[in-house]
C-alpha cells in the first residue's frame, strides 16, 4: 500500500498547477521570515556587535537580552514570539489543507495557505490539546507519548473535512479512526526516512569546504541554500502522500455525521 500512496501522490503533483514547488517555496519563506521576527527585533533593541560578543563569551541568547532589556522586555519578546509560533501553526495547517485539496483537485495553490485563518481559534485550541497529551504521555515512557502523536495524527484532516465540528470531537474522531493503524502510519512515515537522509547532504558538503580551507560563511549558505531546495521537494511530497494516506484510511473523507458516539469502523477505500 505504501508504494501505491506515494505514487498517487507523485501523479497529482506532477499533475497539479500551480507547481507544489512553487507552492511550498512561498509557504518556507513565509514561515521562516516569521522565525526571524523576534531574532531581529533583538538584534535591533540589542544591537549586533553586542549580542555577537556576549555570544562568543558562552552566554545564551535569553541571557542577554534579560540583562540588556530588563525583566519586562524579556517577557515581552517571550510572548512575542508565543504568538509567532502560534500563526506559524495556523499557517501550517492552511499547507495541510493545500496538500489535501491537491489530492482531490481543488487546490487553489498559495491562497490555500490562510485555509487557517478562518478557524484559527480551532487549529491553536487543538494543537495546545494534541501537545499537552503527548507531553504528558511522553512524561511516562518515550512510546507512549509516541503512541499519542499517532492517536491525535489525523485531527486535523478531521477537522478541515468537518469545520463546523468541535477540536475535542474531532480529536476523539481521530483517536477512533486510528485505533490498529498507529502501527501502520508509524511504518509509512518511516519509508520517507531515505528522502530525510537528504537533508544531511548539504551538511556535509559544508564541512568538506570547511575542511578546504573555505570560509564558515560559504559553508553556511551551503547548507541553508541545499536544505531549502531538498525541502521544496520533499515537504510537499511528504504532505500530499499523508494525505493520501487519510484518504485511503477514511474512504475520502471523514463524516462525523456519518459516525455514532465510540464508532471506530474501519473504511478503507483502495484506489
Amino acid at each position: 500500500m505504501r508504494k501505491e500512496l506515494k505514487q498517487w501522490a507523485r501523479d497529482k503533483m506532477r499533475e497539479s498547477r500551480p507547481s507544489p514547488v512553487s507552492v511550498t517555496l512561498v509557504y518556507v519563506l513565509i514561515t521562516g521570515a516569521m522565525q526571524l521576527i523576534v531574532p531581529l527585533v533583538s538584534v535591533a533593541l540589542v544591537g549586533f556587535s553586542v549580542l555577537s560578543y556576549w555570544l562568543t563569551k558562552g552566554y545564551e541568547l535569553s541571557q542577554i537580552i534579560l540583562y540588556y532589556l530588563g525583566a519586562g522586555g524579556a517577557t515581552a519578546l517571550g510572548f512575542a514570539n508565543i504568538l509567532v509560533g502560534l500563526l506559524i501553526e495556523v499557517i501550517s495547517f492552511g499547507y495541510i489543507s493545500y496538500c489535501l485539496l491537491l489530492l482531490r483537485d481543488r487546490a487553489r495553490g498559495t491562497s490555500n495557505l490562510s485555509d487557517g485563518l478562518g478557524m484559527a481559534g480551532k487549529v491553536i485550541l487543538m494543537r495546545l490539546i494534541t501537545g499537552t497529551f503527548i507531553f504528558l504521555w511522553s512524561l511516562l515512557l518515550v512510546i507512549p507519548g509516541i503512541v499519542a502523536f499517532y492517536r491525535y495524527r489525523m485531527a486535523p484532516y478531521i477537522l478541515l473535512d468537518n469545520p463546523d465540528c468541535g477540536v475535542l470531537e474531532s480529536i476523539r474522531a481521530s483517536k477512533a479512526l486510528m485505533k490498529g493503524h498507529k502501527a501502520e502510519l508509524f511504518v509509512f512515515d518511516l519509508s520517507f526516512l531515505n528522502w530525510a537522509l537528504l537533508y544531511a547532504v548539504p551538511f556535509l558538503v559544508a564541512e568538506i569546504l570547511e575542511r578546504a580551507g573555505i570560509p564558515a560563511l560559504g559553508g553556511v549558505v551551503v547548507t541553508w541554500l541545499g536544505a531549502g531546495l531538498v525541502s521544496l521537494w520533499v515537504t510537499p511530497f511528504v504532505g500530499v502522500s499523508q494525505a493520501a494516506y487519510y484518504s485511503n484510511l477514511t474512504g475520502g473523507g471523514y463524516r462525523i455525521a456519518d459516525y455514532g458516539p465510540g464508532d471506530t469502523r474501519d473504511r478503507h477505500w483502495d484506489n
